[in-house]
């Protein structure tokens, strides 16, 4: 198992000083999303973006309740 300490912090810090600066809370979720995945990618942007719209928002969009919130 990896520890990744400080950088564990990094992307929910990011997405609330996000949301607090520019009130736009789903452009600080996702980009906290992002940068928790650039983390794990190793700091490689293109894995992490592949990774975020791939395993992240596609499969939580497939979900059966989750589709059902995004239709209403």
């Amino acid at each position: 198992m990896e520890h990744y300490g400080f950088l564990s912090l990094l992307p929910p810090i990011i997405a609330v000083l996000l949301a607090v600066r520019y009130r736009n809370v789903i452009v600080a979720l996702f980009s906290g999303v992002l940068i928790g995945a650039l983390v794990l990618a190793n700091w490689n942007p293109i894995a992490a973006l592949s990774m975020t719209i791939k395993d992240y928002i596609f499969k939580q969009a497939s979900g059966g309740y989750n589709s059902s919130l995004l239709v209403m």
